[in-house]
C-alpha cells in the first residue's frame, strides 16, 4: 500500500525522493523523538492546553502530527534568563 492510498500518513517534501511520509497522530513517544524533546514536555504542551491530543481506547494520549511540530517551533528551550541552577550561588 502507497503512503497516497492511506489516510492516516501525511505526505510532506523535502525527502531525496521527493516524498517522506509522516503518520497524521503520534503517540507520546514519537511526538517528543521526533521533536528532539523529553516526553515529559510533550505532555506539558497537552495540560497547558497548547498541544491538542486525544485519548485512545488504551487511555494513551495521541497528537497531531502538524501540531507537533508547530508547538516545538515557537516553544524556547532552556531556562529563563537570570535563573541560577540549582545549588548554585
Amino acid at each position: 500500500m502507497l503512503a497516497v492510498d492511506r489516510p492516516d500518513v501525511v505526505r510532506t517534501a523535502g525527502c531525496a525522493d521527493g516524498v517522506s511520509t509522516m503518520k497524521e497522530w503520534l503517540t507520546v513517544a514519537e511526538a517528543a523523538l521526533v521533536v528532539g524533546r523529553h516526553p515529559r514536555n510533550v505532555y506539558r504542551w497537552i495540560e497547558k492546553g497548547i498541544l491538542r491530543s486525544e485519548t485512545a481506547i488504551d487511555g494513551s494520549f495521541r497528537v497531531p502530527a502538524k501540531d507537533v511540530i508547530r508547538v516545538e517551533s515557537v516553544t524556547k528551550r532552556g531556562r529563563p534568563k537570570g535563573s541560577a541552577r540549582a545549588g548554585r550561588v
